[in-house]
């Protein structure tokens, strides 16, 4: 069975979930990543003003360490 999936706003909501649950966060930076939340507004975020997705990410100096799960590449505006 062939599923279709539309990439939006709800993949980039996974893709992000996904990543961190990839990693370890020391300084539990990644805590309030969570569907309460619109992902746009979580640390570390930046997403576009007209299409609501996410164009950068920026968790430096925050010592994350494990490895970048396959799903980051669902962030097509990244």
């Amino acid at each position: 069975m062939n599923t279709v999936i539309a990439l939006g706003n709800d993949t980039d909501q996974l893709s992000l979930l996904s990543f961190k649950e990839a990693v370890v966060d020391p300084f539990h930076i990644l805590t309030y990543w969570n569907s309460s939340t619109n992902f746009c507004n979580w640390h570390g975020v930046t997403c576009s003003l007209r299409h609501q997705r996410v164009t950068a990410l920026n968790l430096q100096g925050y010592g994350l360490q494990g490895f970048i799960p396959p799903e980051i590449g669902n962030l097509t505006f990244l």
